[in-house]
Formats: C-alpha cells, structure tokens, sequence
C-alpha cells in the first residue's frame, strides 16, 4: 500500500477516483480506491481520438461537398462558355444563332 492512500474518500490524493497526480502529469494508482478505473492520462487519448476522428470526419464531408459543387459549377461554366461562343459566332457572322433573352 502506497503511503499517501487514505480510507476516506474526502481525505484521500485520490478523491476516490482511483487515481492521484502525485506530481505535475504523473498519476499512480491509488492502493485503495483504485478497482480498474482507466487513468485520466489515457482517458485524455480517448477523448482525443475521438475529437480527431469527428474532425477528420467533418473534414471528408466538406471535401464531398466541395467536390460536388467544383462538379455542378463545372457544367455550368461549360454552358456559359457553350453560350458565349453562340454569341460571338452569331455576333462575327451576323447570323442568328441563340434565342434572345434566354433568361425568360
């Protein structure tokens, strides 16, 4: 038994959490209290991984969207450019090649 474990909760490093921090990020198992409870150390990998894992999920996703927007605004600068070149021929030739007022 380690010499700094109390029986009383209140009284103990622990807090009867199992662990104590015996010196700045040091933590040792509380001879008493301690029944198997995950060390706040290795508690703090989890939640970190877990962050990583949503961020790097939060991430995937934005990249999709932006992939499908780089898409849906390719077609479009396709028509316009599609459109544009409708216009200058007709514009070049004096031949009538596009509808006027394509927006109604």
């Amino acid at each position: 038994m380690n010499d700094w474990a109390k029986f009383d909760r209140k009284f103990c490093p622990c807090h009867g959490s199992g662990w104590a921090e015996v010196d700045l990020g040091i933590w040792k198992r509380c001879a008493i209290h301690w029944h198997g409870q995950t060390a706040p150390a290795s508690e703090s990998v989890i939640a970190n991984n877990i962050f990583t894992q949503e961020r790097d999920d939060n991430i995937r996703q934005e990249i999709r969207v932006s992939k499908l927007m780089i898409e849906e605004l390719t077609l479009q600068l396709k028509q316009e450019q599609e459109h544009l070149l409708e216009l200058q021929t007709e514009l070049q030739e004096n031949i009538p090649t596009i509808t006027w007022n394509r927006n109604k």
